[in-house]
């Protein structure tokens, strides 16, 4: 499954939006989703053996309903690179597409966090709660307590890392390109936060007060869950909005910039991770 989530999270970087909404809806999935509770509070055996049960299933599901669907996506991609059809039109029309993968695989945790919420115990919750507070405060560090000028420039040399996986080493127009685009985001780090914080109140209110209620619980981790833009303050979703036009441009305007061997290894990455995905596939392995 780690491999799986590790090449999702490839494909979503593919089209490099730092910051956005697939980023974030992923971000909640990750340290949230039963099978990574774990790692933020301590389980007993019968947790931890209903927690194996529950990613059995939802690890059958993915594999053969999921995997092929992002290899489809992928060679879709792909299509559009060989033929040139790089716009921020074709490039916003395939994120929706992963918006949605992300969307389905989120839909499928509420039934099992709350499977599993219900069964805590009040020091558990404490835990919980401790190790995610302690996370926020890690990423206040990380995103709000720094100079602008070194946000923007660690953003830049983020943002450079992961397109040398597509691109190899850029050019020096698109070295600038990216750091012309790191100083005009829209600062989003203190909106972020707020959010995030109001976000796991939400979250630990639902746990406290429905944790006796498996169904009702079930319905509001839905909300949290799979449609977290839902709290987003005006101001959060206008910032997101507008930085992600702005990497939409900037996505264009490098493969502009690029050269010719460039773009065949930007191509031949992406069949590569469909190639992945396609093998990976349970239906792939059932025909075999």
């Amino acid at each position: 499954m780690n491999r799986i989530l590790r090449l999702l999270v490839l494909a979503v970087l593919l089209l490099g939006l730092s910051g956005c909404t697939v980023r974030f809806v992923y971000n909640q999935l990750d340290w949230l989703a039963p099978w990574y509770l774990r790692n933020y509070v301590t389980l007993d055996e019968a947790q931890r053996a209903l927690l194996d049960q529950r990613l059995a299933v939802r690890l059958d599901w993915h594999c053969s309903s999921e995997l092929p669907r992002y290899a489809q996506w992928l060679r879709s991609v792909e299509a559009d690179l060989r033929a040139g059809e790089v716009s921020a039109q074709r490039l916003s029309a395939h994120l929706e597409v992963a918006e949605i993968f992300l969307r389905s695989l989120g839909s499928r945790l509420p039934p099992d966090a709350a499977a599993l919420l219900v069964t805590f115990s009040d020091a558990q919750i404490a835990e919980l709660f401790e190790n995610l507070e302690d996370r926020l405060a890690d990423s206040r560090k990380e995103v709000v307590d720094k100079p602008a000028e070194v946000l923007q420039q660690e953003r830049a040399e983020r943002m450079e890392r992961r397109l040398r996986r597509w691109f190899g080493r850029l050019n020096t127009a698109q070295q600038a390109r990216v750091e012309a685009w790191s100083v005009g985001l829209a600062p989003f780090g203190e909106q972020w936060l707020d959010n995030r914080a109001r976000w796991q109140a939400e979250l630990r209110e639902a746990i406290e007060g429905l944790r006796h209620d498996p169904l009702a619980l079930e319905a509001r981790l839905e909300t949290l869950l799979v449609y977290p833009e839902r709290g987003w303050s005006e101001e959060y979703q206008t910032r997101m909005a507008f930085n992600r036009e702005q990497t939409l441009a900037l996505l264009v305007d490098l493969y502009r910039l690029s050269s010719e061997r460039q773009r065949e290894r930007l191509i031949q990455r992406v069949g590569s991770l469909a190639r992945d995905f396609e093998r990976l596939s349970c239906a792939v392995e059932t025909a075999a």
